[in-house]
């Protein structure tokens, strides 16, 4: 193999196989690697160059050309010198994506349970991510139980002035490596999985139905998990699939929804339903 070809499967291959690392220190790291090499074999190889449309030109055409005989030695040096520093970076890259992963927590089916959140109020304000134990006791001067305005069963903590400042200051500084998520778990009882058993169940595919399409029904899941407003968003030219789809959505369930926030509102959802013809077999194929 020549050099011309060791040399372009180096540079082109750390940056063409980018793809297959997601994270962009490492896609980082790997186009470094090819433009650190580009330059430095531009400043051997080459006098300097001023303009910028004949440095890009000597980028892309330096790989496609035939080196010195008389720079071969040093520049084996070279390459490897270069190769085992940049592969190193490139291995501590992947250990500090590694470490600044987040890992979340198994997420198990919904029980109604789950569904039960307790707020806590700190001098009748809540404050995202503060928890009770994060102040001293000493400095609660009155706890209460009762429901809040949006008529949550609340715990109402009092405390001093300067005991919440230093309360929030503590859950400013807790939070300010991550980004939490205050969005609302909305599931299908016994799991999101089971979703689709359930429609393939329940479904009743009209008399007389031809074809293979997809009708999509939108609907709102409210606080307390109750389906409501049914709406056709894409419809079928058949009407008793369209009322079908209805019908369904109409059927399901109460959902179950647990909020971290206690102001709640009704979610949103699309659903796709398919309606297949009785019988008919449907086989997937590259078109001649």
């Amino acid at each position: 193999m020549t050099l011309k070809k060791r040399y372009a499967y180096l540079v082109i291959g750390n940056v063409g196989n980018f793809h297959q690392h997601k994270d962009s220190i490492v896609v980082l790291t790997r186009i470094a690697w090819a433009a650190i090499v580009t330059s430095v074999l531009k400043v051997l190889l080459r006098p300097p160059i001023t303009t910028w449309h004949s440095q890009l030109t000597f980028s892309f055409c330096i790989i496609s050309e035939e080196l010195p005989e008389t720079k071969l030695n040093g520049m084996k040096k070279l390459l490897l010198l270069l190769l085992f520093v940049i592969q190193t970076c490139f291995v501590f890259a992947q250990n500090c994506c590694e470490n600044d992963i987040t890992f979340k927590e198994i997420q198990f089916p919904l029980t109604e349970q789950d569904t039960e959140t307790v707020f806590y109020y700190f001098n009748n304000e809540w404050i995202a991510g503060a928890r009770p134990d994060m102040v001293e006791t000493d400095s609660i001067l009155k706890m209460e139980v009762k429901n809040d305005e949006y008529e949550n069963r609340a715990v109402f903590i009092t405390i001093s002035s300067e005991n919440l400042e230093k309360l929030k200051s503590d859950v400013k500084e807790a939070t300010k490596n991550f980004l939490a998520d205050y969005d609302p778990i909305c599931e299908f009882p016994g799991g999101n999985g089971l979703f689709k058993e359930w429609l393939e169940a329940n479904i009743q595919i009209p008399d007389g139905y031809k074809g293979n399409e997809r009708v999509i029904v939108s609907f709102y899941v409210q606080p307390d998990g109750s389906v409501t407003y049914p709406n056709i968003v894409r419809p079928s030219k058949n009407e008793a699939a369209n009322a079908e789809a209805i019908r369904l959505v109409n059927a399901l369930p109460k959902f179950r929804v647990k909020f971290f926030t206690p102001k709640k509102h009704r979610i949103g959802y699309t659903l796709p339903i398919t309606f297949k013809e009785p019988g008919a077999m449907l086989i997937k194929g590259n078109q001649e």
